[in-house]
């Protein structure tokens, strides 16, 4: 036998061999497709009708229900799926106790958008080595502003020192965290006040406001407790098409989570535990219930970007 003939027989028995896998997934996926489908369609037409939105009753007890949480919706519809892969995948993509019915939960989803997290895959990129990402604002065009604040990077430098001009008393030990590279000097808060003026909603208990005349006069007048306020130097910001190239090499994971969760990385509740310090054992959390690990490489380009 000819060695051209050697080779064109080891790819034949080389496809031979994974013709029946490659089916296989492929079936899976139909079905899978098929199943999300109907399953979606179901859920939705329930939901709505629990909103009030899908039945003809109008009546006082269906309009007084809470809006539909997409979210959530998403997250119960990925666990659905992520229950018909767990015979034919070895890593699942969501845990049952993450469900979208249950008070935490987090899962991958594929673009960035408001609310959702950004956590770092790769070592050695700057200041966002190991940082968790809240993205506040998400354009649509490719030149439009993405902005975040990094939620696990705080600073030796207390709040009080710094907003006492702003007229805010803050209390001793409150420290500032880094919120980015940009605009160094600036100051922006996230809070969980839904009735404070001058304040953009992120997510359900999860508040912006860069006013800090506004923040003052609650703090002082005692309607927003401090504890409930986190104060940050700097923001995150690329454009979309920027964040997107990042996104594609595999700089970022993206994951969308409960705003439950997010409020508990905003207060640092239980985020030490896997680590020496609050930065590494957000991240280290989060990349576990994502069943992630980080990549040892850095990410490629990415020095170009950095502060």
């Amino acid at each position: 036998m000819t060695g051209t003939a050697a080779l064109l027989l080891a790819d034949v028995s080389q496809l031979a061999a994974t013709a029946p896998r490659l089916a296989l997934q492929r079936r899976s996926k139909n079905c899978l497709t098929q199943l999300r489908k109907s399953r979606a369609k179901q859920d939705l037409t329930s939901v709505c009708q629990a909103a009030g939105s899908g039945s003809e009753d109008t009546g006082s007890e269906s309009s007084s229900q809470d809006p539909v949480d997409w979210r959530s919706f998403r997250a119960q519809l990925v666990a659905l799926e992520q229950q018909q892969l767990q015979s034919i995948s070895a890593q699942p993509l969501i845990k049952a106790q993450q469900a979208g019915d249950k008070p935490h939960w987090v899962h991958q989803i594929a673009c960035p958008e408001a609310g959702s997290l950004l956590i770092a895959r790769h070592p050695d990129i700057g200041v966002f080595t190991r940082t968790v990402i809240l993205i506040l604002q998400h354009g649509n065009q490719p030149t439009s502003a993405v902005t975040g604040l990094i939620l696990n990077l705080p600073t030796k430098l207390e709040v009080q020192k710094l907003v006492a001009e702003e007229g805010i008393r803050a209390p001793p030990g409150h420290r500032l965290r880094m919120g980015g590279p940009c605009r160094p000097a600036g100051l922006f808060a996230l809070h969980s006040s839904k009735g404070l003026a001058r304040s953009l909603p992120i997510l359900d208990g999860v508040y912006q406001c860069d006013d800090m005349q506004v923040l003052a006069a609650a703090m002082n007048e005692g309607a927003l407790p401090p504890q409930q306020v986190r104060f940050f130097l700097g923001y995150a910001g690329w454009t979309v098409e920027q964040l997107t190239w990042e996104v594609e090499v595999g700089t970022w994971w993206i994951a969308a989570a409960s705003s439950s969760l997010i409020r508990e990385c905003l207060q640092g509740v239980g985020w030490q535990e896997d680590a020496s310090n609050e930065s590494d054992g957000m991240w280290h959390r989060l990349c576990r219930l994502l069943d992630v690990q980080s990549h040892n490489s850095p990410a490629p380009g990415m020095g170009d970007f950095l502060p």
